[in-house]
């Protein structure tokens, strides 16, 4: 109750305030998207396909955007190739829907194999064409507002502070004692994450993985020593929630980013990096037993241990016949 007070509190605060600066209170959408899968998150008001805190504080930011673009002399001055991009976009998302429309029998075989219950029309709609637009929008009014130094801060403050609080959301669920134990650490961030983060642990995995080297990249932005310090903590900690997903390909992707942005551009970091890795690994010892799992039969991946298990529930509920059963079936035929 003390969560959905506190939501709503911020998104009338945004309504109003994108009024005065539309600019910031986008920002603040931005950040919200940290959150905006997790479980507590209404999904809906007053029993309205669509109508949640969300999309009505994008309605009234875009609102306040369009009647501030001719106050700021604002102009339309996209590339053509991004331009051409969206179009194509739009197109595939468009194609995509329609056949979704032309056989629905297709995508409802889907949720039945999966056991989950089939969306009605409205669903449909909101999940496979308004959510997979709207995304779009707050990325070209940061585009067509980002105009000064000061306003492409508070951007890439806003976009890479979604990827800290995701990494603060999983250091608060995943327990320190995961840390020294690799099983521990895969089987705990498989059952909690989704629960309460509301993203897989290997979907994180691998956002948290290229969201380590954004945030160390803005270091040079910073004006004082004491933002940078603040850079390279919020660098860690961001690092810290990534080491306690548990993600392999995670892992890998910020070892594989991190080596191309060095020999690209921070060479002097060469060495460094493997005394980084060290420390990541001394102080999260999962990590290491993590990485190495899988290459053995007694290591097999978690994985496939419960896929394995959730086929031996099945075999165990199949129902099967006695042998008299099976002696009258065979006469029969």
């Amino acid at each position: 109750m003390i969560r959905l007070t506190l939501l709503s509190l911020f998104c009338a605060f945004l309504c109003v305030y994108a009024w005065r600066d539309w600019f910031k209170a986008l920002c603040g959408l931005i950040v919200m998207m940290a959150v905006i899968e997790h479980p507590d998150m209404p999904n809906s008001l007053l029993g309205v396909q669509g109508l949640n805190p969300w999309n009505i504080c994008l309605l009234f930011i875009g609102a306040a955007w369009i009647s501030a673009r001719k106050r700021e002399g604002l102009q339309w001055d996209m590339p053509g190739g991004t331009k051409l991009l969206l179009y194509l976009y739009l197109i595939f998302v468009l194609v995509g829907f329609l056949r979704l429309a032309i056989a629905p029998e297709k995508l409802a075989l889907w949720y039945r194999l999966h056991q989950s219950p089939v969306p009605g029309t409205a669903s449909l709609i909101s999940e496979y064409l308004v959510n997979t637009i709207k995304w779009v929008f707050p990325g070209l009014m940061l585009y067509d507002g980002c105009r000064d130094r000061k306003r492409l801060k508070w951007a890439i403050m806003a976009t890479l502070g979604i990827y800290v609080l995701r990494a603060v959301q999983v250091i608060r669920w995943m327990p320190l004692s995961a840390i020294a134990d690799g099983d521990a650490l895969t089987e705990r961030s498989l059952k909690i994450l989704s629960n309460e983060v509301g993203y897989h642990r290997v979907n994180l995995a691998v956002l948290l993985a290229g969201a380590v080297w954004a945030v160390f990249a803005v270091k040079p932005l910073a004006d004082t020593k004491r933002l940078e310090w603040l850079t390279l903590v919020l660098c860690g900690v961001t690092l810290f929630g990534l080491a306690l997903t548990g993600g392999r390909m995670g892992y890998a992707t910020w070892a594989a980013v991190g080596l191309l942005m060095a020999m690209l551009r921070w060479r002097k970091y060469l060495l460094i990096g493997p005394v980084i890795a060290a420390i990541v690994i001394s102080m999260v010892p999962a990590v290491q037993e993590r990485l190495t799992q899988g290459f053995t039969a007694e290591t097999r991946d978690t994985n496939v241990r419960l896929q394995q298990t959730q086929r031996g529930r099945e075999t165990s509920l199949t129902p099967t016949r006695s042998p008299q059963e099976e002696t009258s079936l065979g006469r029969t035929s």
